[in-house]
């Protein structure tokens, strides 16, 4: 009889433990979303790892770091978030959601280059945005994937446009040196 109230003591014991990792990952998530919608995203990165911490299978957690990097403009973080994310995921809404954010921090970053730089920033981030809407979309049909892949595709093909334009505009100069050192001769 002994040996049967030890075994039931230490199941209730781990039980106690698993529950209470899972309330403390509960406390850390939901003030990591009060943090996040004030605007504080370096505290609600801090609260998601907390949760995910606590409880392992809180992936949620991972998401949601993703969109606290997201904002902080820590674009290559998010990613990596959402990715972890992703393996995690069976559900295809949620795989459609994520892709689309993969797809926003492509966009997001290729626009704070352009605004940052003089010259065209990597067309390759437009490609990227454009391949996970294009996935996003096969998991779930949504207007607003469909609208930033439209944009993204716009954006890639004035880039290549643009870039075009400064190709002739390179080999005409060319052509006109080699005409001006002609005539010098």
């Amino acid at each position: 009889m002994k040996k049967y109230s030890v075994s039931i003591l230490l199941i209730c014991i781990l039980n106690a433990l698993i529950n209470a990792q899972s309330i403390e990952s509960k406390i850390a998530f939901k003030e990591g979303n009060n943090t996040y919608k004030n605007g504080s995203y370096d505290t609600a990165l801090i609260n998601y790892e907390s949760s995910f911490s606590n409880d392992t299978s809180n992936f949620r957690a991972i998401y949601n770091m993703g969109n606290a990097s997201f904002m902080k403009g820590e674009f290559e973080d998010a990613r990596d978030n959402y990715n972890i994310f992703l393996n995690s995921s069976k559900n295809n809404t949620e795989k459609a959601n994520t892709h689309f954010n993969i797809g926003n921090s492509y966009l997001t970053e290729y626009s704070q280059q352009l605004k940052e730089q003089s010259e065209q920033p990597n067309s390759e981030l437009l490609q990227n945005a454009i391949d996970q809407y294009k996935t996003s979309l096969r998991y779930n049909s949504d207007d607003d994937a469909r609208h930033n892949l439209s944009y993204a595709m716009r954006l890639l093909q004035q880039n290549k446009d643009q870039q075009n334009k400064d190709k002739q505009n390179k080999d005409q100069q060319n052509k006109d040196q080699q005409n001006k050192d002609k005539q010098n001769k």
